[in-house]
């Protein structure tokens, strides 16, 4: 898809450049010959009906872009990304089940995890994430509601987004801080200067927002971005497991 859009793009610069010679070569034509006169008279019709095409063309290119990602999002919804955990010759789905349940109230089983691997290829000097499975949503729920127990372990857990939802979280993260954005649901939250919640769905949306030195020059608000968060937190308990 994104081959898609470049190419889109690179079509409509190219007839936008092309329009706009023929139009220069038009007025430089004699503007009292009559044949002129009908030539640029179906110039300005064809170049009206190609930029609507192009227009309609983009809108239903951004359109399946955005079907595309709800639908990756979907398939992701039982996954989760375990970072932190340095990698061995021979790992196995029984120790990262070990691993959580030395700090989550819930304790896992090894059938409560469908699969879970590193992603990516070996590299020396980066550790790779482990993605992780879960056999149903109400237990991945369960782990990513409790993932504060994790605190101080060394490891850290994130939910699985697609590219261009983890653009925009990271763009939130540069502008807004690490404290005043989160995911829940593969959606993308951040708290503006007067801790209002916001879900944004593009980087457009998040560079509309006061960056992070500017909030701190206004000073915190009357309600305070902490207290936000911690109404935020427990507006979301955790689904009990079926």
């Amino acid at each position: 898809m994104e081959s898609l859009k470049q190419s889109m793009a690179e079509m409509t610069e190219t007839f936008n450049t092309r329009m706009a010679g023929f139009q220069k070569e038009i007025e430089r034509a004699a503007p009292n010959d009559p044949t002129i006169a009908s030539v640029s008279a179906e110039f300005h019709t064809f170049k009206k009906f190609i930029k609507t095409t192009l227009e309609a063309m983009q809108k239903q290119i951004q359109f399946l872009t955005v079907q595309l990602d709800q639908q990756e999002m979907r398939s992701r919804r039982k996954m989760l990304l375990l970072h932190g955990v340095p990698e061995t010759e021979q790992e196995a789905t029984s120790s990262v089940v070990e691993l959580l349940n030395e700090h989550l109230a819930d304790k896992l089983t090894i059938n409560d995890v469908k699969r879970c691997h590193r992603l990516g290829q070996p590299r020396k000097s980066l550790t790779r994430c482990i993605l992780i499975k879960f056999s149903d949503v109400s237990v991945r729920n369960s782990v990513w509601f409790d993932k504060k127990r994790l605190k101080g372990s060394g490891v850290t857990l994130s939910e699985f987004l697609t590219k261009p939802r983890h653009a925009v979280f990271m763009a939130a993260r540069e502008r807004l801080g690490i404290r005043r954005c989160w995911t829940r649901d593969g959606n993308v939250y951040v708290l503006d200067a007067a801790d209002k919640r916001h879900c944004v769905t593009s980087v457009a949306e998040v560079e509309q927002f006061p960056a992070a030195d500017t909030v701190r020059a206004q000073g915190p608000s009357s309600s305070g971005a902490g207290s936000a968060q911690e109404q935020s937190k427990r507006s979301r308990k955790p689904p009990k497991k079926f």
